[in-house]
């Protein structure tokens, strides 16, 4: 028995209502006489009642909606190509048994028979069944003007009825594959002046043994997704509002640490996840990239999209397919389904719910599994800074008070800011946004440390970088206007409202890469010597860094004990504020036995860096020298390279004095046996003490710039191969 079926209609007026009728040929006759100017193209098995029950049978061909208001001839090209080239050449389509139509507008349309997928007995979900075929078209064959809300639950899509006239004078009007083949777009659009029918086409519209399998593959995954889809949570207005303000945990969780694949979780699922939030949050497509670029271009979790180009690709699919598909809406019920740790849920922050609703999931052995960990490679290190500075991680900064800390961190910001090299050895990867709060220093003084160390290390800043300084780099005081992010609750440490204030700070920064907090002593607020209050300390830190994917340093100054020098251990407190952090660098003014090794009278002027704890990246080949300019903005100078300049001209010196007075010496005399035991000791009152490996290098170096030779000298028993100078 034949089941019925009803579609809809309306009039071209936009508010008109969508008005129920049976799918005959007597009806939409009728709703023609009435002034019907479109027709759902999809029948349902009653009208939809939108009441949550069960959904209709729907029945319908594929319809495919081509529109370029900028250049209908895009339009008619992606018609050619996937109605011409690719059904047939991919699933041996016959193309004469596709129905084509020129819009009289903006585009054109046409209609692939059900018959050929093996739809015509139609589906529940067929609009996102065929939503998901056209999307997967839309991405693979760069169809971009295949229009993709045509794919419409609930009441369905109207679809445009031909041959009758538009407000502009025109009409949609059937064509010939011919036509569509072998007429311009001129040609064509000119058609759509007046009514016009064509002779149909007599074609076997069997099921193709090549489109029904994708049509069945579709439709699977399609109810593999709904099956997996759990009952939404309900939220109030407020809630939602506050659902799309801020990014919840979760989403930060899944976009920062990749969650591994599992029984619960794969890639599929925490892309649907990633792209049903930001369109929930009403957030366009290019800035919902941004946001999630990271997490596709590094997940390792995958084998069927293993590299960053098919991820993207699938972002791409995933974005035109959920949007506008009532059926698939970011759901809170469905993220706690997959079984992310607990931290990656803080529902209070995220809809305001009292902490006290929290539950924390225990981790399941599908979580802990190390399965993917052996299987698949593990992604490389990111830095920030080529081989120095890891990214997301939480650092220290530690010197003396009046070291240059802070010319150092503003220094550093403006090369990760801009992308551009400073003090020579640090080369960021790429630009990123930074924020330096500083503690003790006014504005005024911030002013003035940015300005003289921009016009010094960049004094030629292109307009472009001068862009990206300014967009990317935030510095502000905060002296005496906020406390502590932490305090002591009973006894116990806690987070203070300075916690949520930074919270919000950073939520306001929108992007943030990079936190700097100088010093730590203004931000601290707990018992400096207790190694418990340092670890909790850094966890709070740690948290904002999972969250929001950043990277923190802040600075800090030494114990009286160490003197500055440059170890981990010269941090004043607790030890456990250094374990806790990933990497940990240093900061000292020369001191005077370095001086002398460097023959520097003003020593002072000369600050020392070394990285003395990094977890994450190779230790440094050897202690970097910066000198204290102008204005006090921080200098790079090569030390090494000075003193074996110095050295390779000094020793040149005391040869060449000898070479006067009959003396010369071997390379082997002059580094290890007592004929060069004086010219040794005279490069030691100078230099200091010089080890055989660098008195070896001075020669080399003396050799390759042509300051010295080596010739022979024949006696009347052996030859000796002497060092002569070239002066």
């Amino acid at each position: 028995m034949e089941t019925n079926r009803f579609i809809y209609w309306k009039e071209e007026d936009a508010n008109r209502t969508w008005k129920p009728i049976p799918d005959t040929p007597q009806a939409r006759a009728q709703a023609l006489k009435q002034g019907a100017m479109f027709f759902t193209w999809c029948a349902l098995s009653e009208p939809h009642k939108g009441n949550g029950g069960p959904e209709p049978h729907r029945w319908g061909d594929f319809p495919l909606d081509f529109d370029s208001k900028e250049d209908p001839k895009k339009a008619l090209t992606d018609l050619r190509q996937l109605c011409l080239v690719i059904m047939p050449e991919l699933y041996s389509i016959d193309p004469y048994a596709i129905r084509y139509f020129a819009s009289g507008s903006k585009g054109f349309h046409a209609e692939i028979p059900a018959e050929l997928f093996g739809a015509k007995n139609g589906d529940p979900f067929l609009p996102i069944i065929y939503k998901r075929l056209a999307a997967e078209w839309r991405e693979h064959f760069n169809l971009f003007t295949l229009d993709l809300s045509l794919y419409n639950m609930k009441q369905g899509k109207m679809f445009r009825l031909p041959n009758v006239r538009r407000q502009n004078g025109r009409y949609k009007v059937p064509l010939t594959m011919d036509e569509v083949r072998n007429l311009s777009i001129q040609e064509l659009t000119e058609l759509t002046k007046q009514p016009r029918e064509i002779e149909p086409v007599d074609v076997d519209l069997a099921e193709s043994t090549d489109l029904g399998p994708v049509y069945r593959d579709a439709r699977a995954r399609v109810y593999k997704d709904l099956q997996e889809k759990p009952e939404p949570v309900k939220l109030t207005d407020s809630e939602k509002a506050q659902l799309s303000k801020n990014l919840p945990p979760c989403i930060g969780y899944i976009l920062k640490e990749l969650p591994a694949k599992s029984a619960k979780i794969n890639f599929n699922r925490l892309t649907m996840v990633l792209v049903t939030y930001f369109q929930f949050a009403g957030i366009d497509e290019q800035t919902a990239w941004s946001n999630a670029e990271g997490f596709f271009r590094r997940y390792p979790y995958s084998e069927s999209y293993d590299t960053p180009q098919k991820r993207a690709s699938h972002w791409r699919t995933e974005w035109n397919y959920l949007q506008n598909n009532g059926t698939y809406t970011f759901n809170c019920a469905f993220v706690k389904s997959l079984g992310l740790p607990g931290n990656a849920f803080d529902c209070r922050k995220c809809i305001g719910k009292k902490e006290d609703t929290i539950a924390l999931s225990p981790l399941t052995p599908e979580q802990t599994s190390i399965s993917q960990f052996v299987r698949t490679e593990p992604p490389e290190t990111e830095y920030l800074i080529e081989d120095i500075l890891p990214k997301r991680i939480v650092g220290a900064i530690i010197g003396m008070g009046g070291v240059s800390k802070s010319y150092f961190e503003i220094t550093l910001g403006i090369g990760l800011a801009t992308g551009k090299p400073v003090l020579k050895h640090f080369k960021p990867v790429s630009p990123v946004k930074v924020l330096a709060l500083f503690g003790e220093d006014p504005d005024t003084e911030i002013h003035r440390r940015l300005y003289f160390t921009v016009n010094h290390t960049f004094p030629d800043l292109e307009p472009e970088a001068q862009a990206l300084l300014i967009e990317n780099l935030h510095l502000k005081s905060v002296m005496g206007q906020i406390g502590p992010l932490m305090q002591l609750d009973q006894g116990n440490p806690a987070r203070s409202r300075y916690f949520e204030w930074l919270h919000k700070t950073i939520e306001a920064h929108k992007g943030l890469d990079v936190l700097i907090l100088d010093p730590k002593s203004r931000f601290y607020g707990l018992d400096e010597n207790s190694n418990d209050h340092a670890t909790q300390w850094v966890a709070c830190l740690e948290e904002l860094s999972r969250e929001f994917g950043l990277t923190i340093l802040f600075s800090h100054h030494v114990n009286k004990a160490s003197g500055g020098a440059l170890l981990q251990s010269s941090a004043r407190g607790g030890s456990a504020l250094v374990d806790a952090c990933r990497w940990v660098a240093n900061l000292r003014t020369m001191d005077e036995q370095t001086a002398k090794r460097y023959d520097l009278e003003d020593f002072r002027a000369y600050v020392e860096f070394d990285v003395s704890k990094s977890n994450y990246a190779p230790q440094l080949p050897g202690t970097i020298y910066f000198r204290r300019g102008e204005h006090g903005v921080l200098v790079p100078v090569n030390l090494e390279f000075h003193r074996l300049r110095d050295m390779a001209d000094e020793l040149c010196s005391i040869l060449a004095e000898s070479q006067k007075s009959g003396i010369t010496l071997t390379k082997r005399e002059l580094l290890s046996q007592s004929a060069g035991k004086e010219v040794r000791e005279r490069l030691k009152d100078r230099f200091g003490k010089a080890n055989r490996n660098e008195l070896s290098t001075v020669i080399e170096y003396a050799m390759k710039e042509g300051l010295l030779t080596s010739q022979t000298l024949s006696g009347s028993t052996n030859s000796r191969g002497i060092l002569w100078v070239e002066r």
